[in-house]
């Protein structure tokens, strides 16, 4: 793939002409709620609804028409274009079977697969997919350096985590593992490299992982719902979704 495609149908065209005997134009963990969520908010699918940035822990939106619009098209990539496999390759090998494009994240390459397999790759965003309402949209997090209360060398870790997150140690773990720095100024340092420049665009098109308590009642549900949806060819998604519904619903209650 020389270029990133820019619309679904040349990304799609891209894919299945790279797909065949053993290797794969696109890959990713179809089964993965949070690998997948670019594609399920791109279609109005949410986990709490976000009204001028407060979230709303009461109105669940893993459920709506969206989100089941989202799970026919990750089900269609398996089933009716026969693009990703049941048992997905891993998409962090040392040598991945695929030649067209990878679903992954900043991981893939600060640990060094791609560049030790000597891989040609850049990085993009997926385009948006067909008849959504909105964009791409994947979610977004950040690292930190915590400190534990009841350590008695509070002070001396207090200054280790303040060296950690400066701007120069955010450069030097970029350059040495790949993370992506949340300094603008270690970002502007880094804004030449490629690895670090196609990050950030995601990262600008994303939402922020909501940093709520009630999010540990959805990732199991959830993450089922998600998973389920694409283990056969079209299944009821409604019903799917709606038991991963109840179920959050309920334990936020």
């Amino acid at each position: 793939m020389p270029t990133a495609p820019t619309t679904w149908a040349a990304f799609m065209s891209a894919a299945q002409k790279n797909t065949g005997n053993g290797r794969f134009g696109f890959l990713t963990d179809l089964s993965d709620a949070y690998a997948n969520y670019g594609v399920i908010s791109a279609y109005g699918g949410y986990i709490f609804k976000n009204n001028g940035g407060t979230l709303n822990i009461n109105d669940v939106g893993i459920a709506n028409a969206g989100a089941q619009k989202a799970a026919a098209l990750l089900n269609d990539l398996r089933y009716k274009d026969k693009l990703i496999p049941g048992a997905c390759p891993s998409t962090r090998p040392r040598a991945p079977p695929w030649t067209g494009g990878c679903h992954a994240g900043d991981w893939t390459v600060g640990h060094g697969d791609i560049k030790k397999a000597g891989i040609n790759f850049g990085i993009t965003t997926i385009p948006t997919p067909p008849g959504a309402s909105g964009r791409w949209s994947p979610f977004v997090g950040v690292q930190g350096v915590v400190i534990n209360a009841y350590s008695k060398n509070r002070v001396a870790a207090s200054m280790l985590a303040r060296s950690l997150a400066t701007s120069a140690s955010q450069v030097s773990f970029a350059r040495a593992g790949g993370r992506i720095p949340v300094s603008f100024a270690a970002w502007t340092t880094l804004k030449a490299d490629p690895v670090i420049s196609g990050f950030s665009k995601a990262i600008s098109v994303g939402t922020p992982m909501p940093n709520v308590p009630q999010m540990g009642a959805v990732w199991e549900p959830w993450g089922n719902a998600v998973a389920q949806s694409v283990q056969k060819a079209s299944p009821n998604y409604k019903t799917i979704h709606d038991v991963a519904l109840k179920e959050i619903t309920s334990s936020i209650k």
